[in-house]
């Protein structure tokens, strides 16, 4: 009669033996891990707890976005002053504009290439001024033509 019980069943396993998870179930963490949370449910600092808000942009450099425009304005600026000086109807109102363009910069706390500007507009600037009092000087002396 001991052959009549029907299907025999596995033995239940040993306390320190964990249990095989069935197809789909998902596995569980190993001891000291956090349980997953739900779906749908934030997951905190701390179990049970709502997850902070976000933080947002990156926080304020202390550099003016318009400080690094207004110092590379400056630099383009004394480039061309460099070639433009040849004229001074050309070169003296760029680079005034742009020593204005890269001082405005540093102040704002511009870098290098204010920095860059400055000093190329000064050079521009200063030959200009030189081109212009010697075409004057030529030009009121007869000499020019």
């Amino acid at each position: 009669m001991s052959g009549d019980q029907g299907p025999q069943q596995p033995p239940p396993p040993y306390q320190g033996q964990p249990q095989p998870p069935y197809p789909g179930q998902p596995q569980p963490p190993y001891p000291g891990q956090p349980q997953p949370p739900y779906p749908g449910q934030p997951q905190g600092p701390y179990p049970g707890q709502p997850q902070p808000p976000y933080p947002g942009p990156y926080p304020y450099s202390g550099v003016d976005p318009a400080a690094g425009s207004k110092g590379t304005a400056s630099l383009v600026m004394g480039c061309i002053g460099l070639v433009g000086w040849i004229i001074p109807l050309i070169g003296l109102p760029l680079t005034i504009t742009g020593v204005v363009f890269g001082l405005k910069s540093k102040k704002l706390g511009g870098g290098g290439s204010a920095t860059a500007g400055i000093v190329l507009c000064s050079i521009g600037l200063a030959l200009s001024v030189l081109n212009a009092a010697l075409g004057a000087y030529l030009g009121a002396t007869g000499q020019l033509f």
